[in-house]
């Protein structure tokens, strides 16, 4: 049976750590045997590199803090069912952290809600500060206590800002707006490792 290319999936954060590897086992699973093949769109804020899978259906160098740069290169990805949420623009303050990130996945959103209607969900990627806070800013960073390990799902927010309870806010703030045809997920990685033979990612 001929494998159907069902699922497209936009990458945000395609350059990054993370991002650059999964864009590499989407590309993966369509030389598999598997029945399951994606078409996969990579976006990022910096100009394809020479390292970057060229299996990519099509990348796409877009800054998402800029609006207008946003509408005017995201709207061709009408086919788009799924986004991985794995981009990085950190800043040393959190409340900056939190307006930036929030501006960013609003934007995004706002253009694949009008032009992307077979949108199904959104995975969305945090690291070490969903279990420990905002350790890095330089006034919360000495307050914040991480909660008691083992760390679960239900656990409560800490008191302090940190910018992906913001995202989770607006994960559902637009999940609440497609009346549950749009899902999403939350990935609470704690560690990742980097490889540089980027031959084989």
């Amino acid at each position: 049976m001929a494998i159907q290319e069902s699922n497209m999936a936009l990458v945000m954060g395609a350059t990054g750590m993370v991002g650059l590897s999964l864009v590499g086992a989407l590309n993966k699973a369509n030389s598999s045997s598997t029945l399951s093949s994606w078409k996969v769109y990579a976006v990022a804020r910096r100009p394809k590199q020479s390292y970057f899978p060229a299996t990519v259906h099509h990348y796409i160098e877009c800054d998402a803090l800029d609006e207008l740069d946003t509408r005017r290169k995201l709207p061709q990805l009408a086919d788009v069912t799924h986004v991985f949420w794995v981009a990085l623009q950190a800043r040393e303050k959190e409340e900056d952290n939190c307006k930036v990130y929030s501006l960013v996945l609003r934007n995004v959103l706002n253009v694949l809600l009008t032009h992307a209607p077979n949108l199904q969900h959104i995975c969305l990627q945090t690291e070490t500060k969903q279990y420990m806070g905002p350790i890095f800013d330089p006034v919360y960073g000495y307050k914040v206590r991480p909660h008691e390990a083992p760390f679960k799902e239900d656990s409560p927010r800490h008191q302090f800002p940190m910018f992906y309870y913001d995202l989770e806010d607006i994960l559902i703030e637009f999940s609440n707006k497609k009346q549950g045809l749009l899902t999403w997920s939350l990935h609470r990685s704690s560690i990742y490792h980097w490889s540089f033979n980027y031959e084989h990612i």
